[in-house]
């Protein structure tokens, strides 16, 4: 058993001193309904006090959860990154269905690696592997998870085609979250769908960045690619904004 602590809760999502007075500044700025008076005990959790227009108390519903025991330590993670994206537990329905043993995460999302959490917890549980790529180093995502390297992750700091295009295996599922622009993407499903029978795609209703030549991102991406192959359906999770694409077999 896991027991979470203030100084675990610290050590992985709190403020240092000089990130603590920019942490009180952007819940001045982008904080939704803050209660009066918390704002100086907020600023102590940078990294859950950055998501609270995500979850409104997510600051005291984390220590409230001070001397809890968690059956694993990355289910206390876990915990505290659903609540930093409820979002995620669409991650965990398409894994409910998919039951992966292996997972290739493309794009892991800085210092959030909301994604990373909720794989790393699945294949914790089930003696699976997850595979993640990001063509930036890991910072907090790393000096959270790092002792799980070699066992049950794996991370490549490289561009997630180029990964692709040198892969060999199969995976379960192969998760994208990357640049969000078409063509890209459409190169990245192209690919994965010779890797896997299940790909699952975070932010299906973006339409593009303003630079992209080709307009349209994830969203006609998906699109597209369900009419260039008719033997994938579409799933759509979390009111469309994550779609799990599943070839039938």
């Amino acid at each position: 058993m896991f027991v979470l602590t203030k100084e675990w809760l610290r050590k992985y999502y709190g403020s240092s001193p000089i990130q603590k007075e920019l942490t009180k500044l952007w819940l001045i700025k982008y904080g939704k309904d803050v209660p009066n008076g918390v704002l100086d005990e907020w600023s102590n959790w940078k990294h859950l006090s950055e998501y609270q227009v995500n979850t409104l108390d997510i600051v005291p519903q984390c220590l409230s959860k001070i001397g809890e025991e968690f059956k694993t330590e990355l289910q206390a993670h876990l915990f505290v990154n659903l609540l930093r994206v409820p979002l995620a537990k669409s991650y965990m329905e398409a894994i409910l269905t998919v039951e992966p043993k292996t997972i290739l995460e493309l794009g892991v999302g800085g210092d959030s690696a909301i994604s990373t959490s909720v794989f790393l917890n699945h294949v914790e549980m089930v003696g699976g592997h997850l595979y993640s790529v990001d063509h930036n180093p890991l910072g907090m995502t790393m000096f959270r998870y790092g002792n799980y390297l070699n066992s049950i992750w794996t991370f490549a700091q490289m561009d997630s085609w180029m990964y692709l295009k040198g892969s060999s295996g199969r995976f379960d599922m192969i998760f994208i979250d990357t640049s969000h622009s078409y063509r890209p993407t459409m190169d990245e499903l192209e690919l994965a769908s010779k890797f896997t029978n299940n790909i699952l795609m975070d932010d299906a209703l973006f339409e593009g960045n303003e630079i992209d030549d080709e307009k349209g991102g994830v969203k006609r991406a998906i699109e597209d690619w369900l009419q260039i192959d008719k033997d994938w359906k579409k799933t759509d999770l979390w009111q469309g904004n994550v779609v799990l694409l599943k070839k039938e077999i």
